[in-house]
């Protein structure tokens, strides 16, 4: 399959796609995970630090960590199979400019009866100075914001009504 022609992408891939475009609206990287850490979705600012190739594959497999033991103790994993409350934990990504960024991940579990993704990532790069109570309190206030987005957006797109892909004249050369 040549990735080129967009018409030739899963359905179900843009039946997510479809499902989860509001959050492209959010400043802060998004990622849409099932209940074993596969990404599903990534918003516009979560695309930017990954390389292609990320659908289907676990967080940590996508997102560039320094520790890909990050699983056995990583409190998202708990999060999304066991709890319903929002959870903060940090983690350091290496996006291989030679430095290293801690992150504020608010995970935000959507619930057991949930389609297309049971929980969705929040995050947001730590700024060195700020205020560590602050910054939590904001990340998971728009966290809780988010979650009701999620709650409010339709569990499930019909893919007959999605709208055919552009077409693109220089597709075809």
């Amino acid at each position: 399959m040549d990735p080129k022609f967009k018409s030739e992408v899963p359905l179900h891939d843009r039946e997510l796609a479809a499902r989860w475009s509001f959050l492209d609206r959010e400043p802060d990287a998004c990622s849409v995970v099932t209940w074993r850490m596969e990404v599903v979705y990534l918003n516009a600012a979560a695309r930017s630090l990954v390389s292609p190739g990320w659908f289907g594959c676990r967080c940590w497999e996508v997102f560039p960590v320094g520790d890909s033991t990050c699983a056995a103790r990583c409190p998202a994993v708990k999060a999304v199979n066991k709890g319903n409350e929002i959870v903060y934990c940090e983690e350091t990504l290496y996006p291989g400019k030679g430095t290293s960024v801690t992150v504020g991940v608010a995970v935000i579990p959507l619930g057991k009866k949930a389609r297309q993704g049971d929980a969705v990532l929040l995050i947001r790069p730590k700024i060195p100075g700020r205020s560590e109570e602050v910054f939590r309190r904001s990340l998971l206030e728009r966290a809780q914001e988010l979650r009701e987005l999620c709650a409010a957006a339709p569990r499930k797109t019909d893919p007959l009504n999605l709208p055919p892909p552009p077409p693109c004249l220089a597709d075809f050369f």
